[in-house]
């Protein structure tokens, strides 16, 4: 309606204004089918009147096909003469899409291979949440739900901040295990061969970190004293501000068994350790509530975030970390009461938590 169609307005011309000359944009809208009421346009004062100008003669009508509209931006994205360091597309709809699900994932391909991250945004109760966060999934960027209207801006203005702030692109971690690997929790793209395990994160923030959570079988029969190699680590990435691949010294983990009559200082598990292992846990579990309020079984999602819930809770000491969780898993239980409140908002609202904590963005 026409609120929501001034608050985008709003909202894009908030990344009109925040932009720098160097930086360019583009628009396109899209229902049924997808235009570009705007060309890839400098932000210089010249481009900024002509970006609002087109942002203030947008309308909304018709239905919602998502691929159109990416479609027309990745031709964009795909023809430029000239790449920025950064680049992105912001994809906004508040609409249910029936036939975009089967053409998203070499849509995403193609973003990728074009160099840009692709971050979704929906917003209102009514929009396809479902598509938007296995489109965020393929992407490895975070999926916003936007449940009020006016908070639209904010959420525009939370990425834009973070594209503004990308220091490192292309990182790679590299391990090779000298024990057996059980399994790595990472969302991003994870590759073995033989000993040597491979984790691609394609962009950091400033100040940002990702924790990588790896599972590790090690032989119980080693002796006092014993120190044994688990495994050695190391990362590359492409450093923006020096335009540089940067490599980093390679590090060890040791296992350093002690005598039973000698103190144990590793015998309470690690507080930070915990702390991860409890997000992806928790990352996990709001996936399967997820699945059960699809197939509208409510008390089945109520019993697997209730059982998570008191796994923290019963923890000898919460972090601040934990009790947010907590927070999380009861906010979830809330929007999974009924068919009614997962459909209103419930369903966009616990997908946006699951890939936050998996990106941890």
């Amino acid at each position: 309606g026409g609120q929501k169609l001034r608050l985008v307005q709003d909202a894009m011309r908030f990344v009109i204004q925040e932009s720098r000359p160097r930086d360019r944009v583009s628009i396109v809208t899209f229902n049924h089918e997808a235009t570009r009421p705007l060309r890839l346009c400098r932000m210089d004062n010249p481009g900024k009147d002509e970006a609002t100008a087109a942002v203030l003669r947008l309308a909304a009508s018709g239905c919602t096909c998502i691929a159109s509209g990416l479609k027309i931006a990745l031709e964009v994205a795909e023809r430029r003469r000239c790449q920025n360091p950064v680049s992105a597309i912001l994809l906004l709809t508040d609409g249910q899409d029936s036939v975009s699900q089967h053409c998203i994932a070499p849509l995403v391909a193609r973003a990728q291979r074009a160099g840009c991250s692709l971050y979704t945004f929906g917003f209102g109760a009514d929009h396809d949440a479902r598509l938007l966060s296995s489109v965020a999934e393929q992407a490895q960027t975070p999926f916003t739900f936007v449940e009020n209207v006016d908070q639209i801006g904010a959420a525009f203005a939370g990425a834009i901040g973070g594209l503004s702030s990308v220091v490192a692109q292309r990182v790679k971690v590299v391990w090779d295990a000298h024990v057996s690997l059980k399994s790595v929790h990472t969302p991003f793209s994870v590759s073995h061969e033989g000993n040597r395990t491979t984790v691609q994160i394609p962009d950091m923030l400033a100040g940002e970190r990702k924790d990588l959570v790896v599972e590790l079988s090690v032989a119980a029969d080693g002796g006092a004293d014993d120190e044994t190699l688990l495994l050695e680590a190391s990362a590359k990435y492409w450093d923006i501000s020096a335009s540089a691949s940067v490599q980093t010294p390679s590090v060890e983990m040791r296992l350093l068994r002690q005598a039973d009559d000698e103190p144990q200082p590793e015998l309470e598990p690690d507080e930070e350790v915990t702390a991860q292992r409890n997000r992806v846990e928790v990352a996990q579990v709001l996936q399967t509530a997820a699945a059960h309020g699809d197939a509208g079984r409510f008390d089945e999602a109520q019993a697997v975030l209730s059982a998570q819930e008191q796994r923290l809770l019963s923890a000898r000491h919460m972090s601040p970390i934990s009790e947010g969780l907590v927070l999380e898993l009861e906010d979830a239980r809330t929007r999974m009461r009924s068919q009614s409140t997962w459909q209103h908002g419930g369903s966009a609202e616990l997908l946006d938590a699951m890939q936050m904590h998996r990106m941890q963005r």
